[in-house]
């Protein structure tokens, strides 16, 4: 057991009893307790992706800045003619990041089967974020109308298909992996256990407070201590 999953399990041992004490958790209210952690520890995990990236990429930094201006240019082009397509455009990306953390260690070439691993996994995730707390992302959609365009995208029975669809995806692809010797069976059940632990923190709590958790501790952290092993390795930093 790693140390993130380790602290991640006793914040939501610590946590639950907590929220348990309310019938009702407002959004903002959530939002103004998550900030910080958002602010000071997530936001800021991402610094140095540019030179995480391409240490072993045959890439420049001006090539992957130029990438990354296009996509967000796309995003919003895309934003600005079908707002909902570009809002699952960015769900995508989204979940094509949180599963390329989460598996990065493992593989050093991205054939698309890992890819295709990378956006299930995410996939899974957010759907199950979604599912799981849907009563208060029914409610978000209601309270500001800039969101009530997306209300479709998050029907429930739609919600439920697609999150099966990628939990089985994922397991399956993690399955075959182990088959063809690419992960061990510890590797294969640990990843099991974390997937279980935030789908667990997804339905126990509040779906930001939820989502922080994962956030910060098992997403964030895990790219803060890369990043910190890239510089101590530099000698940028000292590592202890």
């Amino acid at each position: 057991m790693t140390r993130a999953i380790f602290i991640f399990i006793a914040s939501l041992l610590l946590v639950f009893p907590v929220t348990m004490q309310f019938e009702v958790i407002h959004s903002s209210t959530q939002l103004l307790i998550c900030l910080p952690f958002l602010l000071f520890l997530g936001i800021p995990h991402g610094a140095i992706d540019n030179v995480l990236f391409i240490q072993n990429q045959e890439l420049s930094n001006a090539k992957f800045i130029a990438i990354y201006l296009v996509v967000v240019g796309v995003n919003v082009l895309v934003w600005l003619i079908h707002p909902p397509s570009a809002y699952v455009l960015f769900l995508l990306i989204s979940a094509y990041h949180f599963g390329q953390s989460q598996f990065s260690h493992y593989v050093e070439r991205q054939s698309i089967f890992h890819k295709a691993l990378y956006t299930t996994w995410g996939s899974a995730i957010l759907f199950a974020l979604v599912l799981f707390n849907h009563t208060e992302v029914e409610a978000i959609m209601s309270q500001y109308d800039e969101f009530a365009r997306f209300e479709a995208l998050h029907e429930y029975n739609l919600t439920f298909l697609l999150f099966i669809l990628a939990l089985s995806t994922t397991l399956g692809m993690l399955v075959w992996f182990y088959i063809t010797k690419e992960i061990t069976l510890e590797n294969l059940l640990m990843e099991i256990v974390v997937l279980g632990l935030i789908l667990c923190s997804f339905y126990l709590l509040p779906i930001i407070i939820g989502f922080t958790l994962y956030f910060v501790i098992l997403h964030s952290f895990k790219v803060l201590r890369e990043e910190f092993q890239f510089l101590a390795a530099k000698s940028i930093v000292k590592d202890v």
